[in-house]
Order: structure tokens, then sequence, then C-alpha cells
């Protein structure tokens, strides 16, 4: 005959009282040695499962079968049994309203969210409890890509910030088209990432995956955190360009082709965490109106990198990666040289006549008349083709302006985007509340050409109350020119050397002079 099958609240407190059962008979002669000797052993548990019990969790089951027998062993339901007091209900509802809003936002985010729109009661959940309670309330995540088939990787970790870094590009979101009103045109996702620390070291969203947004990216990054030892890239086409590989080259970083794409798989990640954390809430703010340009889109997407992502404790390396990686290692020692490596390249014949040649529709005078009739090389920034520098047969030459520029920008590149503002929130958006957060300061990572206006009014402001004159047009043109390179920073950090240097050396100095004196690794004493 088949024996009964108890319910485990009856399994559990008949386990417990055969435990305690030989004590319940008898004096006391020897009860506690016998106690303190059970505690030691593993005693026979419900499901065939064993367990060591204190000695005080012994003489209370002891006392409880004294008095009540079986019944005072069973496990004490809980008063409020089935329901839900881990997260206010008014916490609740908004977790729901915005997993029904953003299906493809997780539990942590959401929570992530509550807190930087300063919901009461929002840093006490426990993500797990959550993901649990929207699974009941029929809400699951979505969106989520399924899981491949296990397969075998060789898996790595770099020993040492800027070992490795690796960059790659993803179909970002649409925006509103500035030259054709009412249209949208859909943006492109740069990321440069460290291989140790993990942290996005450069990149942003730009209108296209051309040779100008890798340059960009990787110039912006490694003048910020340094020059790295290798890069790791797919075989796209701005990473197998030819001016790529100079680029690589000169600043002496190896360039690594990924053989496959399941060999990018680091970076592959970063990809869809920030397609699954961030595109929805930039399409909401895109929606809203709040994000209407490329700049506004950059301010918010690094908003949440600098204060979500990087402030998250990764799961490979047990430290969020502002922990891993602090100061730049392999710094730029000249910011001068180091931006000639990044100029682009071309051949030029000079004419004859006039010792001049045409770059892009410009025509450019050239003082050195032994060039005349000769192949150089001119190199130059993409962004601005009034001024660029001759060189011939490997020597530079001379710097040479355009008399009538006809096209201020290299024809494939779009012009130079001012830095969007940071914007307002209207309803629940985690980029909505990291941006109120920093209302009052820039981001600290700039990903787009820096504004041509009002940051440098304020260089040359402090420039011009140290020169105690006016400036010209053609020095306003350099400042401005030197904010793009060099900036953002505080001009007001180098009012001392300035007031020393002219105190020494006057004020009648070439501006550009003044400008070396304003750079962040170029200080002079």
């Amino acid at each position: 005959m088949r024996d009964e099958e108890l319910d485990p609240r009856t399994e559990e407190a008949l386990a417990r009282y055969l435990a305690v059962a030989p004590f319940l008979r008898g004096g006391q002669h020897g009860r506690g040695r016998g106690i303190r000797q059970l505690s030691t052993e593993p005693i026979p548990w419900r499901g065939g499962t064993y367990r060591r019990r204190s000695v005080a969790t012994l003489y209370r089951y002891l006392k409880r079968a004294r008095e009540q027998h079986l019944a005072g062993l069973y496990r004490q339901e809980r008063s409020d049994k089935g329901q839900r007091t881990a997260i206010p209900p008014e916490v609740f509802r908004l977790c729901c309203a915005l997993r029904e809003k953003f299906p493809a936002m997780g539990s942590r985010q959401i929570k992530e969210t509550l807190v930087a729109e300063r919901v009461p009661g929002a840093e006490a959940i426990a993500p797990s409890t959550l993901r649990r309670w929207l699974r009941e309330e029929h809400l699951p995540r979505t969106g989520k890509k399924a899981a491949a088939e296990p397969q075998a990787f060789v898996r790595f970790e770099c020993d040492r910030p800027n070992e490795l870094w690796l960059a790659d590009a993803t179909p970002g979101v649409f925006l509103p088209n500035p030259q054709r009103p009412g249209k949208f045109r859909a943006t492109q996702l740069l990321l440069v990432e460290d291989g140790f620390s993990r942290r996005l070291v450069g990149g942003g969203f730009f209108w296209n995956q051309q040779l100008p947004a890798l340059d960009d990216a990787f110039f912006r990054s490694t003048l910020r955190w340094g020059i790295p030892a290798q890069i790791h890239v797919d075989r796209g086409n701005i990473f197998v360009s030819r001016h790529f590989r100079r680029v690589c080259a000169e600043l002496g970083v190896g360039l690594i082709h990924a053989q496959t794409a399941r060999a990018k798989g680091k970076i592959e990640r970063v990809l869809r965490t920030c397609q699954d954390e961030t595109f929805a809430q930039l399409r909401d703010l895109v929606d809203r109106g709040e994000v209407t340009d490329l700049p506004g889109l950059n301010t918010a997407f690094w908003l949440w990198v600098e204060e979500a992502y990087h402030q998250r404790v990764h799961s490979e390396t047990g430290q969020t990666p502002a922990e891993r990686l602090t100061e730049p290692v392999n710094p730029v020692r000249d910011a001068r040289a180091h931006e000639q490596a990044f100029l682009w390249q071309l051949s030029r014949t000079v004419r004859r006549a006039g010792c001049t040649f045409t770059l892009f529709g410009n025509t450019y005078e050239v003082g050195d008349r032994s060039l005349a009739g000769l192949r150089v090389q001119v190199h130059f920034n993409p962004y601005d083709l009034k001024t660029v520098a001759v060189w011939h047969q490997g020597r530079f030459r001379q710097t040479v302006t355009a008399g009538a520029v006809r096209r201020p920008r290299h024809p494939e590149v779009s012009p130079l985007p001012d830095r969007g503002p940071i914007y307002g929130p209207t309803t629940l958006n985690q980029l909505s509340g990291l941006q109120r957060r920093a209302q009052a300061r820039s981001p600290e990572h700039p990903v787009a050409f820096s504004s041509p206006e009002s940051p440098p009014l304020r260089l040359a402001d402090v420039l011009r109350g140290v020169l105690h004159r006016e400036l010209a047009p053609r020095e306003l043109q350099t400042i401005r020119r030197h904010w793009q390179r060099h900036g953002p920073f505080d001009p007001r950090i180098y009012l001392p050397v300035l007031e020393r240097f002219v105190e020494l050396k006057g004020a009648g100095h070439h501006i550009s002079v003044y400008l070396d004196l304003c750079r962040p690794e170029g200080d002079w004493s």
C-alpha cells in the first residue's frame, strides 16, 4: 500500500517534531548535552534533505511540541501573505506605465528612470521583485533578441587601460532633417570602448558612417583619454580606408580587423545595451519635440552614459567603468602635432601662371615660387577649407589661405553643429530626468564639434581684457578655430598665465601666441 502524501507544511512540521521527540519524555538530566550534540549534526528534513538547527531553535521546537504537539510546529503564515508591500502602490503604477510605454525597458532601467525623476521610494526598489510583479501583471519585457544557440568562444580580458580599444557603428534614431523641413533623416551611432574598463571613451550620433564621423570620434577620444596600443574594428569602408590606416600608423596604434562578426562581442554588447536602454526614450524625446537636432540628441545620450552606464557595476569586471578608468593613459604630449595626423591629404599641381592651385572650388596662392609646376601635398581640415598646409617631398613648406572661399568645407561633410541645449522634462523619461539634473552644467564628454559662437566669445573676452584692445575679425576667427580644436575648457583658469606673459613679453605678439597658452596640455610657466 502506498504511503500518504503530505503537504509541504505538514512535512516540515513533522520533521521538526521527530527531531525533538527523543527529549519530550524523561527528566532534564542529559537533555542539554543531547540538544547541543543534535545541533552539530544534520537533521532529516522535508523532501529528503538535511539541515542543521541551532540550540535555541531546537529548544523552541521542544517547548512548542510539549504545549501543542504537532500543531505547534507548523510554520506560521504571514498576515500579509499575497499582498504587495515591497513597492508602494503609486510607485508600482508608474512602473507599469513605463513598461507599457517602453516595452523593451528592463526592471533595472525602470528603477533608474524613477530615481532620475526623483520619485520618492524609487531607490528602495529591488529589480528582481519588480521583474516578478510585472510578469504577474502580464507586462513582461519584450523586444529582446532570443538567445542564440550556445557556441564556444574564447573570452579575453585586457590587462591594463588603453591596451585595446573597440569601435563600431549601428543605425540610430530618426531626427528632423535640417535640409528638408517636415522630413526625417536617420542617424548613425558610432562608439569607441576601452576593452579594460568597458568605458565609452568617445563617439556619438552622426548623420552618416563616413570618415569625418570616425575622425571626430577617434580624435576626441585620443585627446581626452590618451593613445591606445591597439584598436579592434570590423572591415567597414571607413575602417579599411587609407586615411584611417595612416592615422593609426602615425599615432603608433595597432589596427586589428575582425575576421568575423562574432569576434566583436564586447562592442556589440555595448551597442545592444544602448539600443535597449536609450533608443526608445530618445525617440520619445524626439516625438515630444524636446530633441530636434543632432547636438541635442548627443547631449541626452551622453548624459545617460556618464550618469547611468559609467556608474553601473559591470558584471564581468565587478567594478564600474568610471572606477577602472579615471585618467588618461599614454596621454597626447603635443596637441598640435596630434591634430596634424588627422588632417586629410590630397595632391595638387601648382600652376606656373600665378603660382596657384584649386581645392574643391577654392583658389590658393602659394608664396614660394620654387613650387611652381610641382606636385605638392595639401593637408587640410575637411571642416575648414579657408587655410591649408602645403607639403612637398615630405617637408612642410608653408600655410596658405584661400583668396575667395567658395566652399568653406569638404563637400562630403556636414556643417559644424552647435552644442545642443539641455531640455527640461515633461513626462517620465530617464533621459529627461538626467537632463534636469544637469541643467546647471555642460556635459563632461563632448561628442560633436563645439559651438562656433558662445564659448569662443568667452575666450575672446578674456583675451580682450588681458591685451587691453579690441580684437580684429581675423583674430576672432583664429580664436573660434582654436576653441573648436581644443575646447571645451574654462578660459578663466589661464588668466594668470596670460597676465604674466603679457607683463614679461608684451601685448604685441600674434594672437596664436596667446592661444598656445590656452590649451589644456600647454600651460606656460
